[in-house]
């Protein structure tokens, strides 16, 4: 007869550094993101990371800051979702994204990308608001 074992399941942590490097009071260590926090910082850094900014890493990014200057058309707002959607499946492989929309204060020249996905042991899905800023 064969014995029957409970399988637990075992639950996937994903761990990040955050980038302001904080020090915990307590522990006196770094502090780190997990789980949700840690990829949503990661699809935010890859969207604001522009192609050759990494060294050794030179096809990581979105590549966004040049599209920026553009006058903004819907062939620019498409393009600009397209670049978002490409980075985030080619460099977050813990993403699966679900949509992205572009909008634009033609005022200011900022851009606003909302960019939902999920995590992949966890159908919650996540909103990710960035603001894109022209730089001159």
């Amino acid at each position: 007869m064969p014995i029957k074992t409970e399988t637990s399941k075992i639950e996937v942590i994903y761990s990040d550094i955050p980038t302001n490097l904080t020090i915990h009071p307590v522990k006196k260590d770094l502090t780190r993101l997990t789980n949700e926090d840690a990829v949503k910082r990661s699809v935010r850094n890859i969207i604001l990371t522009n192609f050759y900014d990494r060294p050794y890493q030179l096809r990581i990014g979105s590549g966004l800051m040049g599209l920026l200057f553009e006058q903004f058309t819907p062939l620019t707002q498409q393009a600009i979702r397209s670049a978002i959607l490409n980075a985030i499946a080619n460099d977050e492989p813990r993403a699966q994204t679900l949509d992205c929309t572009v909008s634009a204060d033609l005022d200011t020249g900022d851009v606003t990308v909302a960019v939902v996905f999920s995590v992949l042991n966890n159908s919650q899905p996540i909103v990710l608001t960035v603001t894109l800023d022209r730089v001159r």
